[in-house]
């Protein structure tokens, strides 16, 4: 599975927004939303999904 240097490019953007711009997790997946919204990207909506499915919270 090829992976485009867009797709590379919005993981590492969602990324930061995530776990180095100091959001409220709550506003960062909104932020990340957005950013799905605008780009249709699969791999950013994996990310996304798997964030928002996480039972158990992230760690940053």
């Amino acid at each position: 599975m090829n992976i485009s240097s867009e797709s590379i490019s919005l993981i590492k953007k969602a990324y930061k927004l995530v776990y180095k711009k100091g959001y409220r997790l709550e506003d960062a997946i909104n932020k990340l939303v957005l950013l799905s919204e605008e780009s249709d990207d699969k791999f950013l909506d994996i990310f996304i999904k798997s964030i928002q499915s996480s039972s158990r919270g992230i760690l940053r």
